[in-house]
């Protein structure tokens, strides 16, 4: 049994630390023509650029009398070509966009452009009902793994037998899961509930990470009922617990794509020990008066809450761009709450530890019945925080729409050029580069100046660094001294005998 286990925990990390082809939130970087843009004539393509490779999941080109046509379009890589419908009458056009990101979460929105004159706007793009639905059906899942797989786990260290709700919690589960892949269905597909009798829906949400979060859940509940007793079961099953939050959501693709992976497991893994032994630590106020499972919860408390603040902090760290954003972000508010209410769960588990349980181990009735309340209510804000973490689904986290973008259209190539943070001082460069028709070119040379004709500053020329691999960019490091307005050249070296200098200006803040 040990072997079996073995060999399913080795299949499950590979599929979720495997590699993959893309390592974060999408978002749109540039496009072509430009938002907002006056055209003379229709454009032969429209291009969209976002800042990782995507998965296209619905195209609609609104023209200014409302007809509706879904285009042609190519992606690759980053990018998707739009080929236009035919005839595009003069006035304002609506491309409206929805694709779906490395972290499975679909990001959508609106291209608008003129031809000609500019007109009243089309309708865009509007929001699913399927993502509520998603992130309930989530925490949902996330309370389930908690009082299962945590729970069995905190009673194999304990030695303790709690209740046995495996069945009860493992049918709660796959209805969970169900409800979870049903609202994220809808979510790809921009769909309403009547979307769902339709198999494109499904087809979507099959080959999404969502999928790997889904068998990792019900893998986790599973276990126990193959092997209800020992240590061994009891950690396999909260490690595929653990292991379903790094399959997908914000946090586990950002990079460095591996070590954020292990962060989300073993933040994961604290938190389901943590919230899971509660039940039973409140089970144990009504038996007969014995402090040693409170002395025993400490001893195992204390290197979980530290793993819990060590991840946390890790993870927070590379979701925010500065401290400010835990204030000025819808994402930064959902966090700064999760972290009001662990610090309120830490205040009470202290005053239960150093207060409380030793003057129950005194004989006080009193001590007893404050402990079996400070413990219920440790139950109810450990949910709450559960419920802001699934709330991390409907909020952008920071570091996926900082920096500054700038788009190159020259005569045999085009590049995107990012600069991150997009601040005085250090930034680092991405590059990708492309044909006119928008396929992926390898030139053998790209380097790229800098100058601020306003301060008289630079050049300050750097040269890029090839790409690592398929569909990742060229990089580089510059320094910039001030803010302001700043011309960025781009010199390609297409092959030995075509070189394109291609030139754009960037705000920097």
């Amino acid at each position: 049994m040990k072997r079996l286990f073995t060999v399913l925990l080795v299949a499950l990390c590979l599929s979720v630390f495997g590699p993959r082809s893309a390592d974060g939130h999408a978002q749109l970087r540039a496009s072509a023509p430009a938002s907002g843009a006056l055209l003379d004539t229709g454009p032969d393509q429209v291009r969209l650029v976002f800042n990782e490779p995507v998965g296209l999941l619905q195209l609609r080109w609104v023209q200014p009398s409302g007809t509706v046509a879904a285009p042609e379009a190519s992606v690759n890589g980053p990018a998707i070509i739009v080929v236009p419908p035919p005839r595009l009458v003069p006035g304002t056009h609506a491309l409206v966009w929805r694709v779906v990101s490395a972290d499975g979460h679909p990001v959508g929105g609106t291209l608008l452009f003129s031809i000609g004159h500019r007109s009243q706007a089309p309708q865009g793009e509007t929001e699913s009902a399927g993502a509520i639905a998603a992130a309930g059906g989530r925490w949902a899942l996330i309370v389930l793994l908690v009082f299962g797989s945590g729970a069995n786990a905190w009673a194999a260290l304990s030695g303790r037998s709690p209740p046995d709700r495996r069945r009860a919690i493992a049918g709660a589960t796959m209805g969970c899961v169900a409800f979870m892949l049903a609202g994220q269905a809808m979510d790809l597909a921009a769909c309403g509930l009547l979307g769902l009798l339709a198999r494109h829906p499904w087809e979507l949400v099959a080959g999404s990470p969502f999928m790997w979060t889904a068998v990792l859940a019900i893998v986790a509940v599973g276990i126990p009922l193959a092997a209800p007793r020992g240590l061994a079961a009891a950690a396999a099953s909260m490690l595929a617990a653990a292991l379903s939050f790094a399959a997908s959501g914000h946090a586990a693709t950002a990079e460095p794509r591996p070590f954020m992976a292990i962060a989300v497991t073993i933040h994961a893994a604290a938190m389901l020990l943590w919230l899971g032994a509660l039940p039973d630590l409140l089970r144990a106020t009504r038996e007969v008066v014995d402090v040693s499972i409170y002395r025993r919860f400490a001893r195992v408390a204390t290197p979980t809450v530290l793993a819990l603040a060590i991840s946390g902090t890790a993870l927070a760290a590379a979701q925010l761009t500065s401290p400010h954003a835990l204030i000025d972000t819808p994402y930064g508010l959902v966090l700064s709450a999760k972290l009001g209410l662990v610090v309120l769960m830490l205040s009470l588990a202290a005053t239960n530890r150093l207060v409380l349980v030793p003057a129950m181990a005194r004989g006080s009735m009193t001590a007893r019945f404050g402990l079996r309340r400070s413990i219920c209510v440790e139950i109810v804000l450990g949910t709450a925080i559960l419920a802001l973490a699934a709330g991390f689904r409907l909020t952008l986290p920071p570091r996926a729409s900082n920096g500054v973008h700038g788009h190159f259209h020259g005569e045999h190539v085009m590049a995107d050029i990012s600069m991150f943070p997009g601040k005085v001082g250090v930034n680092r460069i991405e590059a990708r580069i492309v044909d006119i028709n928008g396929e992926t070119v390898a030139p053998l040379e790209i380097g790229m100046a800098a100058i601020s004709g306003r301060d008289g500053i630079g050049p300050i020329e750097i040269r890029l660094a090839p790409p690592r691999g398929p569909g990742a960019p060229w990089t580089g490091v510059i320094v910039l001294p001030k803010a302001g307005i700043w011309e960025l050249e781009v010199g390609i070296l297409v092959d030995d005998f075509t070189k394109e200098t291609l030139s754009t200006e960037i705000e920097l803040r």
